[in-house]
């Protein structure tokens, strides 16, 4: 007997055209009613979702990338170069160009990418077991996915990039001049940061000039908490109309670190985390709680001390 679902061409457009999101159903109950309507809802909704999950997923061949998994980097390795999703993942290395896990898993899930491990293709539940070691990564794979599928571009966290208020505006002119309606006005690489139009005032023209205090060093913070202690960045994000150019990466919108569920971060760790870079890039936390995404923002609050009289 033939196992391949599709025995016509036409089946196999129809099915090409079929919307594959998982549908969604708005806000969960926060306590079960136990009604016999409400069993019938859930059971409807399961059997709706798991048929969905049964369609088989396909993709032409000649438009996929192939990469191969390398467990001593874990990382996939391109081998067949396919698509434009290089322009914000993947990382060059001295061992080529490399995807990390959840961009891997997330590109197989999207049929834009075929990943073999011994010479033997990887399904997506292959994939994320040999790729994803524990809970937390594939909490962390969840985020991303939900980030990216909301059209975010979603980076592993760049440690290095702290720019001050001057190379803001610069990047940000270069940008807008050179890909922006506006951009006949400026070459090259050095463009000056007052042009007649940011002239307003006297006081425009400081703040523009002033560079604070965000060209000190993160690292002579007077206080430290122990390493171990720290909570860690995973992921920038820039929002869908955020420029990003891997060769020139700008200032992220979010950096985000990942939380497991129940994890109450102290207030010392939420003053690290947040006075790590000195710039005005919020941090969110993604807490991933029965596969559902939730995102805080963090940042440290000053109780008042209540006066004591004599």
């Amino acid at each position: 007997m033939n196992s391949f679902p599709f025995t016509r061409g036409g089946d196999l457009l129809r099915a090409r055209g079929r919307d594959q999101l998982l549908p969604s159903w708005g806000q969960k109950e926060v306590d079960p009613s136990g009604s016999w309507l409400e069993e019938k809802q859930i059971d409807a909704r399961l059997r709706d979702r798991q048929m969905l999950l049964e369609e088989p997923k396909f993709a032409r061949r000649d438009a996929m990338a192939c990469g191969e998994w390398l467990a001593e980097s874990r990382m996939v390795r391109i081998v067949h170069e396919a698509g434009d999703f290089w322009q914000h993942m993947g990382a060059e290395t001295d061992i080529g160009k490399c995807l990390y896990p959840e961009e891997s898993i997330y590109l197989i899930e999207t049929g834009e990418l075929e990943v073999t491990y011994g010479d033997m293709p990887l399904s997506i539940q292959q994939a994320q077991s040999l790729m994803l070691q524990d809970a937390h990564q594939m909490d962390m794979y969840i985020v991303y996915t939900h980030l990216t599928r909301n059209g975010c571009k979603v980076i592993r966290h760049q440690p290095h990039l702290l720019f001050t208020r001057y190379e803001k505006v610069i990047r940000w002119q270069r940008w807008s001049h050179m890909e922006g309606p506006g951009r006949v006005l400026w070459r090259g690489h050095t463009v000056p940061l007052i042009k007649p139009g940011m002239a307003a005032s006297t006081q425009s023209v400081l703040a523009a000039c002033s560079l604070g205090d965000e060209t000190s060093d993160v690292s002579d913070r007077e206080w430290k908490i122990p390493k171990e202690l720290q909570l860690s960045f995973h992921f920038d994000v820039y929002l869908p109309n955020v420029p990003y150019r891997k060769s020139q990466p700008s200032q992220p919108s979010k950096r985000i670190t990942v939380l497991r569920d129940g994890q109450n971060p102290t207030p010392g760790q939420i003053l690290d985390i947040t006075t790590r870079f000195h710039d005005d890039v919020p941090v969110v936390s993604a807490v991933v709680v029965c596969g559902e995404v939730r995102l805080y923002t963090l940042s440290p609050v000053n109780i008042p001390q209540p006066s004591v009289s004599a």
